[in-house]
């Protein structure tokens, strides 16, 4: 059973709303009248949540079993969702920045657009965006060189620059499908900007340099763009991107080969008919099943046998040479020295 609270945005600010506090890690187990006293910072100033939101609802003892609605949200509420685990958080509006920021698990809803750095650094989970998104859309951090290593983004709209930079994703997760971003429409510049892993899918166009500085990764463009020069084409099309399993045929490049890159780029063959994206399908990938371990071999190899001790000789020991005499020889006096007189009686 899931417990749900409301929040319902009543008050007009001028200044965006720090709104941290709404997320199911921090809510869960605490009655109404102590949620209706945590703070929102408007710059300077603070207020209660009271004065803020109408609440209303029940409140989970554990986030898993509990979902936050937030009504007439704006892009003046920012960071809902920051640091969720689990649970589910439905916003019925527009979201403000950093929404679902460094997210580990759970499911947040826009019913609108999300602003800058929606989803940065997040590591689990599911971020949907009905509407566009806005720039560094799952990316690092200004800093920070990791960014989303794990969760799926998935944005019906538009999105801005940047998506998905530095994008890094270990063995585990890649088998998973993530970290992944999808994209229904068109992205700004530098899609996937130094990723090292993860999956990028793009059905609209692309407007440039997507994968630049990229090292490892998949990046997916069903619309238009050009590939960068720092990127060598790959001999003939595939028929499918691996893990994703999305059905071709693609046109692929490796690179990014200004740093060694072995990452790639697939572009739409003129030859594909149209390409579907089951969302569905990628959210559910299963990882292979892991190798089963070779039998041991049923014959030995003989033990080897040290080899015989060699027996060695010892060095012949040569007799020390006699010490050679010195001959001691009186130094002459100098020239400009004078010869002391002996002393005697005159």
């Amino acid at each position: 059973m899931v417990d749900t609270i409301t929040f319902k945005l009543k008050m007009d600010s001028e200044l965006p709303l720090e709104v941290e506090m709404l997320c199911p890690d921090k809510l869960a187990g605490k009655n109404i009248d102590d949620i209706k006293k945590l703070k929102a910072f408007e710059g300077k100033i603070t207020h209660d949540f009271v004065k803020v939101f109408d609440i209303s609802g029940t409140v989970a003892a554990e986030p898993k079993a509990m979902k936050i609605v937030v009504q007439n949200s704006t892009k003046k509420l920012r960071r809902m969702g920051e640091n969720m685990t689990g649970g589910e958080i439905e916003i019925v509006g527009d979201a403000g920045m950093h929404v679902g920021d460094m997210m580990k698990g759970g499911k947040i809803v826009v019913h609108g657009n999300a602003d800058h750095y929606a989803a940065s650094q997040m590591e689990g989970g599911e971020l949907w965006i009905e509407g566009n998104a806005g720039d560094y859309l799952g990316c690092a951090y200004r800093g920070e060189w990791r960014g989303m290593k794990g969760g799926k983004i998935f944005v019906d709209g538009n999105a801005g620059f940047e998506i998905g930079a530095w994008m890094r994703g270990i063995k585990a997760s890649q088998e998973k499908g993530e970290p992944l971003i999808h994209v229904k429409g068109n992205v700004a510049l530098h899609a996937g900007h130094h990723n090292h892993g993860g999956f990028m899918i793009i059905e609209g166009n692309a407007e440039g340099n997507a994968g630049s500085e990229m090292g490892r990764g998949d990046i997916a463009v069903l619309g238009k763009t050009e590939a960068l020069a720092s990127f060598s084409k790959d001999d003939g099309e595939v028929p499918e991107i691996p893990v994703l399993k999305i059905k071709g045929p693609f046109i692929t490049y490796t690179g990014d080969n200004g740093i060694g890159g072995k990452g790639k780029l697939y572009l739409k063959s003129p030859n594909a008919k149209a390409v579907v994206v089951d969302r569905q399908a990628l959210r559910s990938i299963v990882p292979p099943p892991a190798s089963e371990a070779k039998p041991a071999a049923t014959a030995q190899k003989p033990a080897k046998t040290a080899p015989a001790p060699v027996e060695t000789k010892p060095a012949a020991v040569k007799p020390s040479p006699e010490p050679v005499k010195q001959k001691l020889v009186a130094e002459a006096p100098k020239k400009d020295e004078k010869e002391k007189p002996k002393k005697g009686k005159k």
